[in-house]
């Protein structure tokens, strides 16, 4: 079964949709505007709205100059890392919502129960389907000239050619796979039903499934550096870390009401709680947490580069937010 704290991420699969009450913690922001002001010792700082008016936004990605995100009225657009006019990329999208950029191009999942996974270029054209018939697609990823994807409903978790071609199944019976990423050549994805974290060597041919961390509660934010993993639990409400080379899952954030979405750099780990509304952050080697924005309407998805935090606010009137670091 899976838990209602996933009701930012599937907001229109019938999981407490657009809720965003002051009850939640969501406050008077609940409309989506990301202007609350963040307190740093004596200096205020607001998030800047970089898109408003967002319909549930559900995916987001980031590259060296623009932010990309999914829409639940079946857009994928993006805008400048500085801010802008949004372009549309894609519309008449079902459901999208897991999105990913390489090479030029933009791919994204549409998650219904015969899903696609598509792609279209970064400066905007056609979409094109690179696989059809997936069930449930929610997460993508891309590496190596290669995008993986989680089918939320099918339980598998498969990959093709960017390029195109005949999808393979990587992994099934995988209990409600949902959040996927691909690092140090290899690649780790959550189950939601196994409580884990698992991951497939990309390098070694025949390499087994390998159960990473075990008893993990709904993991739908991961993210793997060059040595740790981290990802959300539901079970402390917090982010749990883990050394790649070996050694036991370790609390790295304090538990919090409801974290949903996680990345990291070189010296912090950022999280959001989508029923609190805030945006955290806390180093990684350890240390009290900061919270750098309240009042947020159901942060999500979280993306991190060297100046600065975005993340989705994934309420039905939702938005995407910067924050300088």
């Amino acid at each position: 079964m899976i838990s209602t704290r996933l009701f930012a991420q599937f907001p229109r699969l019938g999981l407490v949709a657009g809720v965003c009450t002051a009850a939640l913690g969501c406050g008077a922001e609940s409309r989506g505007d990301a202007d609350t002001s963040e307190q740093v010792g004596a200096v205020a700082r607001r998030p800047t709205v970089l898109a408003s008016g967002q319909v549930s936004p559900c995916g987001l990605a980031i590259d060296g100059s623009n932010v990309y995100w999914t829409t639940a009225d079946g857009k994928v657009s993006k805008v400048s890392l500085n801010g802008g006019t949004r372009a549309t990329l894609a519309s008449g999208q079902s459901n999208p919502c897991g999105i990913a950029v390489d090479s030029g191009r933009v791919f994204w999942a549409n998650s219904v129960a015969s899903g696609q996974v598509m792609t279209v270029l970064q400066t905007g054209g056609s979409p094109t389907p690179l696989a059809t018939q997936q069930g449930q697609p929610i997460k993508v990823a891309v590496s190596g000239g290669k995008v993986y994807w989680t089918n939320l409903s099918g339980n598998t978790v498969v990959s093709m050619p960017v390029t195109g071609g005949t999808p393979t199944t990587l992994a099934a019976q995988q209990g409600t796979p949902d959040a996927i990423t691909v690092a140090n050549g290899t690649l780790y994805w959550s189950s939601i039903g196994g409580h884990a974290i698992r991951s497939l060597s990309l390098t070694t041919p025949g390499a087994p499934i390998t159960t990473f961390a075990e008893d993990q509660d709904d993991a739908v934010g991961l993210r793997v550096t060059a040595d740790l993993a981290f990802w959300t639990n539901d079970e402390i409400g917090g982010v749990v870390a883990k050394p790649l080379n070996g050694g036991s899952a370790y609390v790295v954030a304090p538990p919090s009401v409801n974290s949903t979405g996680v990345t990291s750099d070189a010296q912090n780990v950022y999280w959001t709680d989508t029923v609190s509304g805030t945006v955290m952050s806390a180093p990684l080697a350890g240390g009290d947490p900061t919270v750098l924005a309240t009042g947020q309407a159901q942060p999500a998805e979280i993306a991190v580069d060297s100046t600065s935090i975005y993340w989705i606010n994934a309420a039905a009137n939702g938005s995407v937010a910067k924050l300088a670091k």
